[in-house]
């Protein structure tokens, strides 16, 4: 394995999510009688929806940041066993950072978007988790469909980004 996946896979958090309510609940309050009514979810700020969107990406940078160092540490052709000890927990990230990510209380007209880069890093998890079933003959496979699936979750995530008023990542 060259140093093509390195570059790939540390750029999967970095140029996705640079450095730097989802769930379909209505609000509700109880009418005099007790019977529920529905009210008007609270507005939230495109400032306030960055400073979510940050910090449920901050997991990711880090572990990018410690993928990476690991990835650095390895020789030229490590282990399978190796890949996956270090893009295991990236992979995980990812699924904290989807939690996170639909729990905030995204307006109805970016709400879609937020679910597409749930999607979108979907397919990256499953990259990332999948390293233990990598040979030889399906490594470079396996770096083409990063690449893509990379691609795919950074522009979902631009589209976010642009939403709430955060510059693309390149």
């Amino acid at each position: 394995m060259n140093k093509y996946p390195r570059t790939i896979l540390f750029g999967i958090a970095l140029l996705a999510f640079g450095t730097t309510a989802c769930a379909g609940a209505t609000p509700v309050k109880m009418a005099a009688a007790g019977v529920a009514v529905p009210t008007a979810p609270a507005v939230v700020s495109n400032s306030a929806l960055r400073v979510q969107f940050l910090a449920a990406a901050a997991p990711v940078v880090t572990a990018s940041t410690i993928m990476q160092n690991g990835l650095n540490a390895l020789g030229s052709n490590p282990s399978m066993s190796q890949l996956t000890a270090i893009t295991g927990p990236e992979s995980a990230s990812f699924q904290t950072f989807d939690g996170a990510l639909l729990a905030i209380p995204w307006p109805a007209a970016i709400l879609p978007d937020a679910r597409a880069v749930v999607a979108a890093d979907a397919q990256l998890e499953g990259d990332l988790s999948g390293t233990g079933a990598l040979d030889l003959f399906t490594a470079s496979t396996w770096e083409v469909a990063v690449a893509k699936d990379t691609d795919i979750m950074k522009s979902a995530l631009n589209v976010l980004r642009s939403d709430i008023g955060l510059p693309p990542v390149s």
